[in-house]
């Protein structure tokens, strides 16, 4: 069985790291990590949803995925609430952070990710700007 993938992030980069893992065959997990009204969290979930598929489809139109796959490929993506992190998260193997690239929010959420996905995770950066010194005080269970 493939590992679980999860996304801290439900923004662009969350959503195409997302595509990449299932159309290799993972199963995904998205974590929306912004507080939210759940109507807001729901609205942003479809668009998200929306977006993946649309995605694939494309690929789909460009020979590089048969058609028929798309839907496969879709339910193997699960998008959930920061509310769902604490039960989504230590059924990862490998989460990636997409925060937008803010010091401080980065360095909040990965120490939030860490405590609720225990010891379990590796835990991993999509910064192209912040050192991964300034980051990795943040785990909570350094060396993974």
């Amino acid at each position: 069985m493939k590992p679980v993938i999860g996304c801290l992030g439900a923004g662009r980069m969350g959503r195409g790291i997302a595509v990449v893992f299932a159309f290799a065959g993972h199963q995904v997990v998205v974590v929306d990590f912004k507080e939210r009204e759940a109507s807001a969290f729901e609205a942003l979930a479809a668009e998200a949803r929306a977006e993946i598929r649309s995605t694939l489809e494309i690929l789909s139109r460009i020979d590089l995925l048969p058609a028929e796959l798309v839907p496969t490929i879709v339910e193997r993506i699960t998008i959930v609430s920061r509310q769902e992190a604490a039960t989504a998260l230590p059924r990862c193997d490998v989460i990636f952070e997409v925060i937008p690239e803010i010091l401080a929010l980065k360095q909040a959420a990965l120490a939030e990710a860490s405590r609720l996905a225990g010891e379990g995770p590796i835990i991993a950066s999509t910064t192209s700007t912040i050192l991964v010194d300034d980051l990795a005080g943040s785990i909570e269970h350094p060396g993974r």
